[in-house]
């Protein structure tokens, strides 16, 4: 039981560190409305605890082993972020929102995107959150942790989610487009973190 508590402080946490999946589930919310915010944060979160269990069985650290593939994935990862981060800016510059069909289908698959391509996160459960996983791990342990830290980063993302819903409600059209601007010029800036991290690691 404590170790799924702790799991839970982990997934929270993580979460609430500024980084890419937090931003963006900030930008769909003020370019959407709540359930395109919540649904990304539904896949990111999900993909954070398969990244757990996937560590706790020792798989992840195989792609940490090959800088190729480590660096190819992380490529990919930062050009997807320069994707969203530019539609974020071109939608607030031309006062667009996301359309009623990116709001059924794109924010649940964009969230797994987002934590599935970000090499940052997968090295982050290489080398810290796998390590709260003893040797020989079950699997049904490895589920039960994963799905721990998964409602931890869940939870994390809702509160992001709200505030960009209050935000968005109650400020005004200038405030939501400089909310929205920023959001997106903050996930451009963490597409070239990312981008410089590949090569430093």
């Amino acid at each position: 039981m404590t170790d799924l508590i702790s799991l839970f402080i982990v997934g929270f946490t993580a979460a609430a560190l500024p980084g890419a999946v937090q931003t963006t589930v900030f930008l769909a919310t003020i370019e959407g409305d709540m359930r395109s915010g919540l649904k990304l944060a539904l896949g990111a979160a999900m993909m954070d605890g398969l990244y757990l269990s996937l560590a706790c069985l020792g798989l992840v650290s195989f792609i940490g082993n090959f800088p190729v593939l480590r660096i190819g994935i992380g490529l990919g990862g930062v050009i997807f972020m320069v994707y969203l981060g530019v539609q974020g800016i071109r939608q607030a510059w031309i006062g667009k929102t996301i359309d009623a069909e990116n709001k059924k289908s794109g924010g649940f698959l964009t969230g797994i995107l987002l934590v599935l391509l970000h090499v940052p996160t997968m090295l982050y459960f290489i080398g810290v959150a796998g390590t709260m996983c003893r040797e020989n791990t079950s699997v049904s342990s490895a589920i039960s942790g994963a799905a721990s830290l998964f409602v931890g980063a869940f939870v994390c993302f809702v509160c992001v989610a709200f505030i960009a819903w209050l935000s968005k409600r109650f400020g005004g059209k200038i405030l939501i487009r400089v909310l929205q601007i920023g959001s997106a010029a903050i996930l451009l800036i963490f597409a070239i973190k990312t981008l410089v991290s590949l090569f430093n690691v």
